[in-house]
């Protein structure tokens, strides 16, 4: 149970806008997570676990802690991409090095790591990817963390594209119908 006092100062944190949170990211692409609270798994590995996860969505008081190797686990996998999107994180990977990964549940963004590419070995063998994330915290985790950012409806991982180009062609397949456009969420 929250108490009163706490819900109207998570509620007074600031909003970010899409131009905002470009401005405070590194590259011209990050990855938001969109991820529900806390759900503990069973011990894996298993259909539910297959990787032994500790367990699924967020924990803000685990990502905000020393250790935030737990949080770190649950927001880096298992994910479903799709090939066009895979190529696109890689892309900016090669160009710029990393990719923001925002977590956010509920529009509330709670932390983040840069994405430094894949996790092959993790997720061999399943239909899934984990980012392969870099060691230490971002800079700009803390431009961002605490902060409202309304990613829009869709899928659990939107891109953002943070350049300032005027590029509008797809970046998904047709299926999808995700449109590439400058500091719009593709979902």
């Amino acid at each position: 149970m929250w108490a009163l006092a706490d819900v109207v100062t998570l509620a007074q944190r600031p909003r970010l806008a899409i131009d905002d949170l470009a401005a405070a990211l590194p590259g011209d692409l990050a990855v938001v997570v969109r991820q529900i609270a806390r759900r503990d798994l069973p011990p894996g590995p298993s259909d539910e676990n297959p990787v032994n996860r500790p367990y699924y969505g967020v924990d803000a008081v685990v990502a905000r802690s020393d250790d935030d190797t737990a949080q770190r686990d649950a927001s880096r996998m298992l994910w479903r991409l799709s090939p066009t999107r895979r190529d696109r994180i890689t892309a900016s990977v090669t160009t710029h090095g990393t990719v923001p990964l925002l977590v956010s549940c509920g529009g509330y963004l709670v932390t983040g790591w840069d994405i430094v590419g894949f996790d092959h070995d993790t997720t061999q063998g399943l239909d899934t990817i984990a980012f392969a994330l870099a060691p230490d915290a971002p800079t700009w985790r803390t431009n961002i963390a605490d902060r409202w950012f309304n990613s829009g409806p869709g899928q659990a991982l939107a891109l953002l594209n943070t350049s300032t180009s005027t590029h509008t062609g797809p970046t998904e397949s047709p299926a999808t119908t995700a449109v590439h456009r400058s500091r719009t969420l593709t979902a």
